[in-house]
């Protein structure tokens, strides 16, 4: 099969704290170019993806967000900037839930953003009223995304959106459902992919599947912080990931990741990724291989050292 290694680094002279993290901890090649990188970062109970492409280019998909502290600024926005990032192509939000929409506010403060993108679906709905006032003064564009949607931004990396359908009933859903209008974000470099998932639940896998719009994905986010409505077998049996990411807050108060949807996932021997276990999970790409670092390697058991053994079979 298609070689597929783990690249582990001992992280000399980096001190992390809590959820914050120190960029020293990307490996110094990881920056070059020709390299897909997707980074989740650690945003606590939330999700943030920072997207790198292999020309260079900065796509951010979802910001966290916290009632209780600044995730934008103390998490994604320090990451950026040490990064020496000061300009994304695009914000994509997708769907307007505070762990999810929350942080998108300093991060458009502090970067040059060339548009917005948003769940068709859920816009516009109140939750988006303060980044409206901040797009507008800007004069940031909103672009609202649904199925079938290639985001242009080079020729060899396909970011397609593949769910939610366009809706006609704009706006006038709120609470759970949109969790189910959140935006399904596949992004394909060579043989490798990943699937963004952001919160969507039962009807929207479901209709993933059986439309045949879901295919074999090399990584997969695990939707909802990996809830008990996360756990749709068919889904995973159709995408087949070799690796998933739970993108959670320690000790959270909604019992996430449900231990079922974990077991579930360690018994179909996918390799499983944790924030609130391994900090920062860095995948990184040429097309053909594909690498991971944590920003808490110890967390990774010895025996996993060789992660993804293969691509096929």
């Amino acid at each position: 099969g298609l070689a597929v290694s783990s690249r582990r680094q001992l992280l000399v002279g980096t001190l992390i704290i809590g959820v914050f993290i120190t960029w020293l901890v990307v490996p110094p090649g990881w920056k070059h170019r020709g390299e897909l990188q997707v980074t989740f970062l650690d945003v606590g109970q939330g999700d943030s993806i920072l997207i790198k492409t292999p020309q260079g280019r900065f796509v951010l998909v979802d910001a966290g967000g916290s009632q209780f502290w600044d995730v934008g600024h103390q998490v994604v926005v320090s990451a950026l900037a040490r990064q020496g990032i000061r300009n994304l192509d695009a914000i994509i939000i997708s769907h307007p839930d505070l762990d999810h929409i929350g942080g998108v506010e300093p991060v458009m403060e502090e970067m040059q953003v060339k548009w917005l993108g948003v769940s068709q679906p859920t816009y516009p709905a109140e939750e988006y009223r303060e980044l409206e006032r901040i797009r507008t003064s800007q004069g940031i564009p909103v672009v609202k995304l649904a199925q079938g949607q290639r985001l242009n931004l080079e020729p060899e990396l396909d970011v397609t959106v593949i769910y939610p359908e366009r809706s006609e009933t704009i706006g006038e859903m709120s609470g759970n459902s949109y969790n189910d209008s959140s935006l399904v974000v596949r992004v394909q470099y060579g043989c490798i992919s990943f699937l963004l998932t952001g919160d969507v639940e039962k009807k929207g896998m479901e209709k993933l599947v059986e439309t045949g719009t879901l295919k074999q994905t090399t990584v997969v986010k695990v939707p909802h912080h990996g809830s008990r409505g996360s756990l749709y077998e068919p889904f995973y049996d159709t995408a087949r990931p070799r690796a998933v990411v739970i993108s959670v807050g320690t000790n959270n108060t909604f019992g996430h990741p449900t231990p079922e949807v974990v077991e579930f996932l360690r018994g179909r021997g996918i390799q499983v990724y944790r924030t609130d276990q391994h900090g920062a999970i860095i995948f990184g790409s040429d097309g053909q291989r594909l690498w991971v670092e944590t920003v808490r390697p110890t967390a990774i058991p010895a025996g996993n050292v060789s992660v993804l053994p293969s691509l096929h079979g």
